[in-house]
């Protein structure tokens, strides 16, 4: 090999290796360029930057509408008031009620408000009564499906509920708010009996049953019930009053007896025979007395503990299957039963003519209440209420019914 191949070949050499470096040199300039771009870009950015930061002020101003819109706040209120709309119970007839000696309430629950066939207690609703408040408080639905009968039991704290369609016996605890299906084994009253009479014995702590009748039939058995065991006893009095339905029942502590008067006969007749009730020797008495309210279908009674007497009011002078009642009584009476005797009592004022309404005696203000009941002007019904004074011998109109 010449020297002049030798220098051509290292010229070759040099260049490439010249070629290589720049090479080399030239890519990184490459890069070096094109951030150029990023680093420019960002500055739109920068100022696109400015209006979010003057778009926040109208989110901060957005948020003022929700603020306002108390519309869906408010939603809730209406159901909760739903059930109660007028925060007052609502017209009704033969319902049971029971004054609840621990929480001084009067308690009212189901009840007819039409007639006619089919008209099952078409009020399910339920309703405490604070008399010295002049308030109703709301309680919720009854759970017992069928017409009940109802007695304060004061041994457990508890309203013992006889449904009579399903048979079956219900307490009902105020301060809990809570109904309790009992279990309730057999021997058990009659199903379909209406119009049982229902009355606590405090002294024996039973509660006493009298009666009812369906279309085919009407009893006189008696039943004691018994919390604490949860059972039905079927007495056996040798001497009973007669089979009926709507009788009117109460207990006399005084006395020890649970008093019954008057009721329907299935012949539509009605009996004015006050008998009394003794559970510890089993046994119903057929009490004389002199006068007396005529025999009446539908009144009620009251033990006013202030006087120790019986107190009645109300009811129908007629057959109670008949289209059209014909007297409706205005009477208030009181039964002594140590006496044995009836007084007919003379109040300034009382409540209109009615029937299958409710008295209970209301121990904390010494004043037997009245609530509801069907008027005189047929298929027509209250939801007042009247407060009378044993004492005092005085109606008074306590919360007119609107």
């Amino acid at each position: 090999m010449t020297p002049r191949s030798i220098r051509r070949i290292e010229t070759i050499v040099a260049c490439m290796l010249f070629a290589a470096l720049l090479a080399a040199c030239s890519q990184p300039a490459a890069p070096t360029s094109t951030p150029i771009p990023p680093t420019n870009t960002p500055v739109p950015p920068t100022a696109t930057a400015l209006p979010p930061t003057s778009t926040p002020v109208p989110p901060t101003a957005t948020p003022i509408p929700p603020t306002k819109t108390i519309g869906p706040t408010k939603t809730p209120v209406p159901p909760t008031a739903t059930p109660t709309p007028e925060s007052f119970p609502p017209r009704r007839w033969n319902y049971p009620a029971a004054y609840d000696a621990e929480s001084g309430k009067a308690i009212y629950m189901a009840g007819y408000s039409a007639r006619g066939a089919g008209t099952y207690p078409n009020q399910r609703d339920m309703w405490a009564l604070d008399v010295a408040a002049g308030t109703w408080e709301y309680l919720g639905q009854c759970e017992p499906r069928g017409v009940p009968f109802a007695a304060y039991d004061a041994g457990s704290d508890r309203i013992i509920v006889y449904d009579y369609d399903a048979a079956a016996s219900w307490a009902y605890d105020y301060n809990q708010r809570t109904w309790q299906k009992m279990k309730m084994p057999r021997p058990a009253p009659d199903t379909h009996p209406f119009g049982m009479a229902l009355a606590y014995d405090a002294e024996s702590d039973r509660v006493i049953l009298f009666g009812g009748a369906n279309a085919t039939f009407t009893t006189n058995a008696t039943w004691a019930y018994d919390y604490d065991t949860d059972t039905w006893t079927k007495m056996a009095p040798s001497v009973s009053p007669p089979p009926r339905a709507h009788a009117a029942m109460v207990y006399d502590p005084a006395a020890d007896r649970v008093i019954m008067w008057s009721g329907g006969f299935p012949s539509g007749d009605a009996d004015a025979t006050v008998w009394a009730y003794d559970y510890n020797a089993d046994a119903w008495e057929a009490v004389e007395t002199q006068g007396g309210p005529p025999a009446l279908w539908g009144a009620s009674m009251a033990y006013d503990a202030s006087t120790g007497r019986v107190i009645m009011f109300g009811g129908i002078l007629v057959r109670p299957l008949d289209a059209k009642p014909e007297h409706y009584s205005t009477e208030t009476w009181a039964f002594d039963y140590r006496a044995a005797a009836w007084t007919k009592l003379s109040p300034a004022s009382h409540p209109p003519a009615r029937t299958t309404h409710r008295l209970v005696y209301d121990s904390r203000a010494n004043l037997v209440v009245l609530f509801g009941g069907e008027l005189a002007a047929w298929g027509a019904y209250e939801r007042d209420v009247w407060t009378f004074d044993g004492q005092t011998n005085e109606w008074r109109l306590a919360i007119p019914g609107p």
